[in-house]
């Protein structure tokens, strides 16, 4: 039994993937600790268990006071009229693989909220040292999550160079040998 049972999952060559199903990261956007949660349940022991969390990178965003002095529930949930009327004039919300070309504020704050703040910070405080969390800032580079190209896969691949691997070679130095 898992800790999201109800929710059904189906890849995105799926012809319901983008219809009536959600993905597991809807539910779930960092499973660090249903995964913990599950092996301690199944008879693990807490100090046993260490984990290297891989993120896709920390898209900030910033929603700037001026942009949403006037927002109602619509503007919040991202009604269409939001980018006819370019509302997000001083604001960065990066768009979402389900609706790349609008923005939805409340589900991005949620989300980066809940797997770049809460769940690592979680993870930390129960697992200590056992635990590693390299999710990048990406500052002003905007890779979409459906990047596919030469370019984008090179550009990705570029900035994954870059990353500093200390944290997680620290956990398999320490408690994977």
């Amino acid at each position: 039994p898992g800790l999201a049972g109800s929710t059904s999952v189906y890849s995105s060559d799926s012809e319901l993937a983008l219809g009536q199903f959600v993905d597991g990261a809807f539910v779930n956007h960092d499973p660090t600790m249903a995964a913990v949660s599950l092996a301690v349940n199944q008879g693990h022991k807490l100090e046993d268990i260490s984990v290297i969390c891989f993120g896709t990178g920390f898209m900030g965003n910033y929603i700037a006071n001026e942009d949403t002095m006037y927002w109602g529930s619509a503007q919040w949930l991202n009604s269409a009229d939001n980018v006819n009327q370019n509302i997000y004039n001083t604001s960065r919300i990066p768009s979402l693989f389900a609706n790349e070309d609008r923005v939805n504020p409340t589900l991005n704050m949620c989300l980066n909220g809940t797997s770049t703040n809460e769940i690592p910070t979680q993870s930390s405080l129960l697992l200590g040292q056992r635990y590693a969390y390299l999710n990048p800032d990406l500052k002003s580079t905007y890779i979409s999550e459906t990047a596919h190209t030469c370019k984008e896969i090179n550009d990705m691949k570029t900035f994954a160079g870059g990353v500093d691997l200390k944290s997680a070679t620290d956990v398999i130095n320490k408690y994977w040998q």
